[in-house]
């Protein structure tokens, strides 16, 4: 018990050591610790030099304050805008020089397109107005000839006496009556359906009589006696011949002046259709104007000098001969009534 308290008291006592003698460590963290106060001093102090040298630069190194007006800053504006203005439009115009070019180029080949499609339309106008002036002609040359078959065909019981005396108060059924009892055909007043005078009177000759018969029989001993007529002096001054349209008449009218003038060797008409017989002894029918060119052609004849396509630009004595009839067809054809048959 007595030793314990005196170690414990030795313990204390080495322990409470007087401070007027600091151990080794101590000494050495006194010496750091000047050291780092020193240095912070100089640090405190080199800062604070910079910063008064900064502050009396700066001072000293300050621009001075200038003030602009409203107006100076709206010239301003005015002029960047010009300046700016100016810039894009010499950059558009350079932009826009070959954009031009091109469009120039292009309406030079537009132009050029544009009329030579204007020509192309001129040529299609003009063929399709001559391919339908052609089809309009070809039906209207159809429809002539249609007409012209119709009309005829409405003439088929109908003859033309012509060169019959004439009379104040004559009665042509009984002249037709008694021209067929002197030409020994049998023939009575019901075969008569109607007859009549017709075309211009003239001082020179009277006008032919024209009658529809009911009889076919009647009209085919007619025709087919008549050629006998030069031989009969009552009725050497009358010719009977089929009643023909306008058309058909000139065309039978231009065959026997080609028979007159020996370019065809005889003519003859039946029902309506024109019979012609050439120098070679070849026969040909012709109803209307195309058959009758294409005979001419095909025989290497020339028209009559006075032909013409359409009667009524016939010379006037020409239509007026065309109408009456006058030329005799049976004197110049020869065998008249057996041509036909």
């Amino acid at each position: 018990m007595q030793k314990s308290n005196t170690t414990n008291s030795e313990f204390k006592k080495r322990r409470r050591r007087p401070s007027s003698q600091p151990s080794p460590q101590n000494l050495q963290t006194d010496k750091k610790q000047k050291t780092f106060d020193t240095d912070s001093v100089d640090i405190l102090h080199s800062s604070s030099d910079e910063h008064l040298f900064e502050t009396s630069m700066s001072n000293s190194t300050a621009a001075p304050v200038v003030s602009i007006s409203q107006e100076d800053i709206v010239r301003i504006a005015q002029t960047v805008k010009e300046f700016l203005i100016g810039d894009l439009h010499n950059l558009i115009d350079e932009k826009q020089k070959p954009v031009l070019r091109e469009l120039k180029e292009l309406k030079i080949k537009y132009d050029d397109l544009d009329k030579k499609v204007e020509s192309f339309q001129d040529i299609i106008t003009v063929h399709e107005s001559s391919e339908v002036s052609n089809n309009l002609k070809a039906e209207i040359k159809y429809l002539k000839n249609k007409c012209d078959d119709l009309e005829q065909h409405s003439r088929k019981y109908m003859l033309r006496f012509t060169g019959v005396p004439f009379s104040y108060g004559e009665n042509t059924d009984n002249k037709i009556l008694q021209i067929a009892s002197q030409m020994h055909v049998q023939m009575s007043q019901s075969d008569i359906v109607i007859s009549h005078r017709t075309g211009k009177q003239h001082s020179d000759r009277p006008r032919p009589i024209i009658i529809r018969l009911s009889s076919h029989r009647v009209k085919e001993s007619l025709l087919r006696l008549s050629k006998f007529n030069r031989k009969n002096p009552q009725l050497a001054n009358i010719s009977i011949n089929q009643e023909l349209t306008m058309l058909r008449s000139k065309l039978a009218y231009y065959a026997r002046f080609l028979v007159r003038n020996k370019k065809l060797k005889s003519t003859w008409v039946v029902d309506g259709k024109i019979y012609i017989v050439d120098n070679k002894d070849d026969k040909h029918i012709v109803r209307n104007n195309d058959d009758f060119i294409a005979m001419l052609d095909e025989l290497e004849i020339e028209p009559p000098t006075e032909w013409s396509e359409q009667p009524d630009e016939a010379p006037a004595a020409t239509r007026e001969r065309l109408l009456t009839h006058d030329d005799d067809m049976s004197v110049i054809t020869g065998d008249v009534g057996n041509g036909g048959r």
